[in-house]
């Protein structure tokens, strides 16, 4: 059978920190709009949780480490406190004998690790060893947040005292006690409390499971990366030949081919001609900017270097291939040339393409001319 605490027992330690924990609850809930949502949950922990149960019979400390606990869970899933609407039935009609003051928004906008050292030392009076009972840490980190926040705050321990001594439920206290009996009476009362805790447990392990596939996937990594799976370390594959410019027609286009004559070179705009490297080659011979004879054999890709094996395209002169080379570079963009034919490298005085794409080369005309099978 699910644990229970006994009600009567409960209300008695509630109406004894009634105000401490109403205090803590809107330090952390009030910028959401959920104290009093808060203040439920606390009480559903202290009285569905057996170790919750035990330590809060153990003493303002006890009960408050708790209230904490729930606080701090709370805060954590939303730290930069965006407002949410009130659920049904909560807050509404629960009048709180306090106004909103500048000092107390101030307090309210702290990061949460500063509320309960802050209440507790400052508005309460406790020192930072009773303090640090409740928060879980050491007297010297109690001591060093209450310090920060009151720095951050710009504010007097005396002002800070007297702001937070205002936070008290008044006429509030007895009817949140009211609700929260009226519903841990309800039959499906432990189902809901089962649930909740359900659903708060899997978004208090989403961090971790987030952190477990982050190491499992760097172990994977290294374990291909060292050969611990294989016993071979990773060396990458030889790069595999690929076409830069597909031998497949796509969408006519216009294409640059450029001719050698006397002076420099003309360009010609070839329009409507198939994106393919055998259309291209077949204008260059038609226009003069290659052999009689030249055909497209292929074409790959290693590195950075584009190789193009042309048939029927020795020997050439000096200016024609300057010019294959400049019409080669232009329609496919490659930095790195290499013309072959025959399987040997195209050259024309010991120079070869690529020597030829640094050199001068002056167009002394344009002409427009269209594509032809």
């Amino acid at each position: 059978m699910a644990f229970c605490a006994g009600l009567p027992q409960l209300e008695a330690l509630y109406n004894q920190y009634a105000g401490d924990l109403f205090a803590l609850c809107y330090l952390y809930a009030a910028p959401k709009g959920q104290t009093f949502s808060l203040l439920r949950e606390c009480l559903e922990d202290l009285y569905t949780i057996e170790k919750r149960w035990r330590k809060a019979q153990s003493g303002a400390a006890g009960f408050l480490w708790s209230v904490h606990r729930t606080c701090y869970d709370f805060y954590a899933k939303d730290p930069k406190a965006r407002k949410k609407a009130k659920p049904s039935g909560e807050g509404g009609s629960l009048a709180l004998p306090f106004s909103l003051t500048d000092p107390l928004r101030a307090i309210l906008r702290l990061p949460g690790r500063y509320k309960t050292p802050l209440y507790l030392c400052v508005c309460r009076g406790w020192t930072a060893a009773q303090a640090a009972q409740v928060t879980g840490s050491s007297p010297a980190r109690v001591e060093s947040l209450v310090a920060a926040a009151l720095k951050k705050l710009d504010m007097p321990r005396e002002k800070a005292a007297a702001v937070l001594a205002t936070v008290q439920p008044g006429e509030a206290a007895p009817r949140a006690w009211e609700r929260f009996a009226a519903a841990a009476e309800q039959p499906d009362f432990q189902k809901k409390q089962r649930s909740r805790r359900f659903w708060q447990g899997v978004d208090n392990a989403v961090p971790f499971v987030a952190l477990g596939l982050i190491v499992l996937a760097a172990a994977a990594y290294l374990g291909v990366e060292q050969g611990w799976f294989t016993g071979r370390p990773y060396a990458p594959s030889a790069a595999v030949e690929s076409q830069p410019v597909s031998s497949a027609p796509r969408e006519p286009a216009d294409v640059s081919v450029y001719v050698p004559e006397e002076g420099g070179f003309v360009e010609y705009t070839v329009h409507n001609t198939p994106y393919a490297w055998e259309g291209l080659v077949r204008q260059m011979v038609y226009l003069g900017g290659a052999p009689e004879g030249s055909s497209y054999v292929s074409s790959h890709q290693e590195g950075d270097t584009l190789t193009v094996e042309l048939a029927g395209a020795s020997p050439v002169d000096e200016p024609l291939l300057q010019a294959m080379a400049a019409t080669i570079q232009a329609f496919s963009g490659a930095e790195h040339l290499s013309l072959r034919c025959d399987g040997q490298e195209l050259t024309a005085d010991s120079q070869t393409a690529q020597d030829l794409l640094a050199a001068s080369f002056p167009v002394t005309r344009t002409a427009e001319v269209d594509y032809r099978e």
